[in-house]
């Protein structure tokens, strides 16, 4: 966005911040359901239907 052009250097600090809060476990994302890529439909509608509290994780591959 705009603030990300007009404070590159206030950007790139803050986005450091965040990716260390990240590694050292302080942040991490809140996954509501991980589902495998051939159900991409149901993953649409949980955020669809805005039931989603956090992220709809798709996996793919074999390890699904």
């Amino acid at each position: 966005g705009t603030f990300t052009q007009r404070e590159p250097d206030i950007n790139r600090e803050n986005t450091a911040a965040l990716f260390a809060m990240v590694e050292d476990g302080r942040l991490a994302p809140r996954i509501t359901r991980t589902l495998p890529l051939e159900e991409h439909r149901s993953a649409f509608d949980l955020l669809a239907s805005r039931s989603a509290t956090g992220k709809v994780v798709m996996t793919i591959g074999a390890d699904d």
